[in-house]
C-alpha cells in the first residue's frame, strides 16, 4: 500500500530532506523522555540529587520547545508537498481528459469521471497529508524505540520483538481484502455522483414523464449499494485497527508481567523497569498509529487504483508527429477509403470515399447508428483515421501532429453542435468568443461582423446575459455566430435544425445559404429530407459505409 504512495513523494525527495530530519529530532526527543525517567529515579530521586533533577528537567523544557518549532516549521513545508502533489495530480489528469478520444466520453460516465477528481484525490490527499503524523513517525520511533529496548534489557526485548507479529498479522491479512472494499466503496460514491448529475442536467425531464418515482427508486438501490460497500469497508478497516490494538495490548502485559517479576526478584533496577515499560509502550503505541493510519492508507490505495485507471486511458488513435507548414484549406475534400473505429473489434466507418469540393453544400443522411456523427468528428479533426487518408487543405490530417490539428479547429474550421454546447457560466458574447482564445486575441470586428451574420442584431441588448436566458432559436443563432466569429473555411453543422420549430428552422437555413454562397464549404447531418435537399450533394449512409450519392444541385 505504500508503494504508490512513495512513487507520487519521490520527485520531491530533496524537498522532504528537512521534513525527515525534522522528523529524526521529535523521534529522538520522543525517546530521551522514557530514559530521562531512568535517570530521574535512579540518579535524581534515589540518590537525592537536587542539581540532577534541574537539569534534566531544565533540559526537557528547552527540548520541547526546540522541538515544537521544528515539527512546526516541518508541517508547513511537507504540507506545502503535499499542495503541490494532489494540484500536480488533478492537472496531470485534466490534461489527460482533454487528449482522450471522443469514444471515453460516449462510454464513460460524467459522474464517475468527476468522482476520480472529487473523492479518489480527496482520498489520496487524506492519505499523503497523515503520512508524517502518523506514518513515517511512528515508524522511526518504532525502530529507534526497538534499539533502546535492546540497550535496556535484550531479554526482554528479544521476547517482545519475537512477540510483535501478533500486532502486524490482522493487518497483513485484511489488507488486500480491505484495499477491494474501498475501490468498490468509491465506485459506488461516482454511481451515486452520476445519478445525481444526470438529475439535475435534465429536470424538466424528469417531471414531463414522471419519472421522480423512478428516479428515486433508482437512487435509493444505488444509495443502498453504496451503504453496504461503507460497512464492508467500514467493518474490514475497523478489525484491522483492532487487530493490531489487540495483539499491541496484550505484548504490553506480557511484557510488563515478566519485567515486574524481574525488578521484584533484583535482576533489573526499578529506574530500568520504569524506563523500559515507558520505551516499550512508546514502540507499542507506535504500532497502534500506524493500525490507525491503515484505515486512510486504504482509501488512498483505493483513490490511486482509479486515479491511475483513468490515466491508463488511451486516445482511441494516437498522436501522430508534426507535418510541413498548414496550407489554406482552398482545395477539396477527401476521403481516400477511409477506416475508423474506436476498438479493434468495431469499425464505425468502413471504406468511405467522399470528395467535397470548396465551397459546395454537403448533407448526410441515414438511420441513427449509421456514422454520420462519427463522419462528422473526422471532418472536423476531433479523431483520426484508423486507416485512409484525409486530405484536408492539400495534406493528409493523419500526418499532422496536435499542434497542426489545433490550429486547423481554430483557423478554418467552425463547429455547429446538436445541443448548442453554450457554456452557462459565460455570457453570450464570451460563449461567442471561444474560437478566438485559441489564438490569444479577440477581434471586436470580427465579433461584430459574425454577430450580423447570425442575424442577433436584435439581440444586443442581451449579449451580456446567460445563455439559458435565451430561447432554443436565439441559442441556436449564438452557436452559429461562435462559428462564424474565427472566419472559418468550412463550416460543419449537427442537425442545425433539429431543435427548432419551422419558421426559426427555416431562418437558420437561409444564414447557412447565404454562408454557403459567399464561399464557405458547409458540410451538416440531418434526418429532415428538405434540410438535406436543400444542399447541393446528399450522401446517404448505412453500417458505417456511403450507400448512395444524391446531386441535388450544381457543385462549385
Amino acid at each position: 500500500m505504500l508503494r504508490p504512495l512513495l512513487r507520487y513523494l519521490r520527485p520531491y525527495r530533496l524537498q522532504l530532506i528537512p521534513v525527515v530530519l525534522a522528523t529524526l529530532l521529535e523521534m529522538f526527543f520522543n525517546a530521551q523522555i522514557p530514559l530521562s525517567v531512568k535517570f530521574m529515579i535512579d540518579k535524581a530521586l534515589v540518590g537525592h540529587n537536587e542539581r540532577m533533577m534541574v537539569v534534566i528537567l531544565g533540559a526537557l523544557a528547552v527540548s520541547t520547545i526546540v522541538v515544537s518549532l521544528t515539527s512546526l516549521g516541518r508541517d508547513y513545508l511537507y504540507a506545502k508537498i503535499v499542495g503541490r502533489i494532489v494540484s500536480s495530480v488533478r492537472q496531470r489528469m485534466f490534461e489527460h481528459l482533454q487528449r482522450l478520444s471522443m469514444e471515453f466520453y460516449a462510454r464513460t460516465e460524467a459522474g464517475d469521471t468527476v468522482s476520480r477528481f472529487s473523492n479518489d484525490l480527496n482520498a489520496v490527499e487524506t492519505g499523503l497529508a497523515a503520512g508524517v503524523s502518523w506514518g513515517l513517525q511512528p515508524l522511526m520511533d518504532l525502530v529507534l524505540s526497538a534499539i533502546l529496548v535492546f540497550t535496556l534489557e535484550w531479554r526482554l526485548a528479544t521476547l517482545g520483538i519475537l512477540l510483535c507479529p501478533l500486532c502486524v498479522l490482522g493487518p497483513r491479512l485484511l489488507s488486500k481484502r480491505a484495499t477491494g472494499a474501498s475501490v468498490t466503496k468509491q465506485e459506488e460514491e461516482s454511481r451515486i455522483l452520476s445519478s445525481l448529475q444526470e438529475t439535475l442536467m435534465a429536470p424538466a425531464l424528469v417531471r414531463a414523464f414522471n419519472l421522480q418515482d423512478t428516479t428515486i427508486g433508482r437512487f435509493r438501490g444505488r444509495n443502498q449499494h453504496l451503504l453496504g460497500a461503507s460497512v464492508r469497508l467500514g467493518f474490514l478497516t475497523s478489525l484491522m485497527e483492532r487487530s493490531a490494538s489487540f495483539g499491541t495490548l496484550l505484548l504490553q502485559v506480557v511484557v510488563m508481567g515478566i519485567s515486574g517479576y524481574l525488578a521484584f526478584r533484583g535482576t533489573i533496577t526499578i529506574g530500568t523497569f520504569a524506563s523500559f515499560q515507558a520505551l516499550f509502550v512508546s514502540l507499542s503505541y507506535s504500532f497502534m498509529y500506524l493500525a490507525q493510519y491503515t484505515p486512510n492508507l486504504i482509501n488512498a490505495s483505493g483513490g490511486m487504483i482509479r486515479i491511475e485507471e483513468l490515466l491508463a486511458q488511451r486516445p482511441g488513435v494516437e498522436d501522430a508527429p508534426a507535418a510541413s507548414a498548414l496550407q489554406p484549406l482552398r482545395d477539396a475534400i477527401v476521403f481516400d477509403d477511409v477506416i475508423f473505429g474506436y476498438t479493434n473489434a468495431r469499425r464505425n466507418l468502413n471504406g468511405v470515399n467522399l470528395r467535397v469540393p470548396h465551397g459546395a453544400s454537403v448533407a448526410f443522411v441515414g438511420p441513427s447508428g449509421s456514422g454520420k456523427s462519427t463522419l462528422l468528428n473526422l471532418l472536423g479533426c476531433l479523431d483520426r483515421t484508423t486507416q485512409g487518408q484525409y486530405i484536408l487543405g492539400g495534406q493528409d490530417v493523419s500526418r499532422l501532429g496536435d499542434d497542426e490539428l489545433s490550429e486547423i479547429r481554430s483557423r478554418y474550421l467552425g463547429f455547429i453542435f446538436q445541443s448548442y454546447n453554450l457554456i452557462a457560466q459565460l455570457t453570450v458574447v464570451e460563449n461567442i468568443e471561444l474560437p478566438l482564445y485559441y489564438q490569444g486575441q479577440i477581434s471586436r470586428d470580427a465579433k461584430e461582423r459574425c454577430i450580423q451574420m447570425a442575424q442577433m442584431v436584435g439581440l444586443a441588448d442581451r449579449l451580456d446575459h446567460r445563455p439559458y436566458q435565451l430561447s432554443g432559436g436565439q441559442q441556436q443563432r449564438v452557436a452559429i455566430a461562435r462559428a462564424l466569429v474565427n472566419d472559418p473555411h468550412v463550416i460543419l453543422a449537427d442537425e442545425p435544425t433539429g431543435n427548432l420549430d419551422s419558421a426559426t428552422g427555416e431562418e437558420i437555413m437561409q444564414m447557412l445559404e447565404a454562408l454557403n454562397a459567399a464561399g464557405k464549404t458547409i458540410i451538416m447531418v440531418t434526418h429532415e429530407p428538405d434540410i438535406a435537399a436543400r444542399a447541393h450533394r446528399t450522401l446517404r449512409m448505412r453500417d458505417g459505409m456511403l450507400e448512395s450519392h444524391v446531386a441535388n444541385g450544381a457543385l462549385n
